[in-house]
C-alpha cells in the first residue's frame, strides 16, 4: 500500500474534520437532552 506525504496530510485533515463533527453531534445531543 502506497502511503505518501499527501495521503498522510489528507488523513490528518479528515481525522480533524471527523472529530469536529463528533463534538458537534455531541453538543447537539446535549442541547436536545436539555430541552426534553
Amino acid at each position: 500500500e502506497e502511503y505518501t506525504q499527501e495521503g498522510k496530510k489528507y488523513t490528518l485533515t479528515l481525522g480533524k474534520e471527523f472529530e469536529n463533527l463528533v463534538s458537534k453531534i455531541k453538543a447537539d445531543k446535549d442541547s436536545i437532552s436539555g430541552r426534553l
